[in-house]
């Protein structure tokens, strides 16, 4: 695990647990709790990160499991002097 993640308790919110045992393959459950720890039970299935701005899909595996679900979503935007 990362050195950040032994820490740091494990935390999954209460809303996401719950939707991980009525899951549904084919629903991406988009939430905002960027905190909450990547279960084994989470493996394979759809998950809307926010990232600040849009949700991003992330598709948890096997090496992901302990880690934050946070940590696998860029907040940052890249910068580019004169946009088109």
């Amino acid at each position: 695990m990362h050195k950040r993640s032994n820490w740091k308790f494990n935390y999954v919110h209460k809303d996401l647990y719950q939707f991980f045992f009525l899951n549904d393959k084919n629903v991406i459950y988009k939430t905002q709790a960027r905190s909450s720890t990547i279960l084994p039970l989470i493996m394979n299935i759809n998950v809307g990160v926010h990232d600040g701005y849009t949700f991003f899909k992330l598709t948890p595996n096997a090496s992901m499991v302990g880690y934050k679900l946070g940590e696998f979503v860029r907040t940052r935007q890249a910068f580019r002097y004169g946009k088109k």
